[in-house]
């Protein structure tokens, strides 16, 4: 029985042990076999000296991708993005937006610095 079945099902503490230990086993065999394998491929493509083969790999936000990249977007499509993205908002939106109140006053954060706390800093 699983370690979810054992546990939903109110099974005796010993069975939910033993359902626990069985999955805790399981999963480090397969997390240490996805690490071994991601190992090897990194290891071979520094092997091939490849920056390009490297930086492919690497996504803009330093996320390893698994994947060959998408094809970049077409200059239009570009274009139409952007468009629909800065489009004036429709209806109340606008008002809402022009209506927002930023007079917000954070003491340690707004008020002017003195000469006595440049002297003191220094």
């Amino acid at each position: 029985m699983s370690y979810m079945n054992c546990v939903e099902s109110g099974q005796p503490s010993d069975d939910v042990h033993v359902a626990a230990l069985s999955y805790s086993t399981a999963r480090n065999r397969l997390t240490t076999n996805v690490i071994r394998e991601q190992s090897r491929e990194w290891l071979a493509m520094i092997d091939r000296k490849s920056d390009r083969e490297i930086w492919k790999k690497i996504d803009w936000n330093g996320s390893h991708n698994r994947t060959e990249p998408a094809d970049p977007p077409s200059n239009d499509e570009v274009a139409l993005h952007f468009e629909e993205l800065y489009s004036s908002p429709v209806g109340d939106s606008v008002e809402e937006i022009v209506s927002l109140n930023t007079d917000v006053n954070i003491p340690i954060l707004d008020n002017a610095i003195s000469e006595d706390k440049i002297v003191r800093a220094t």
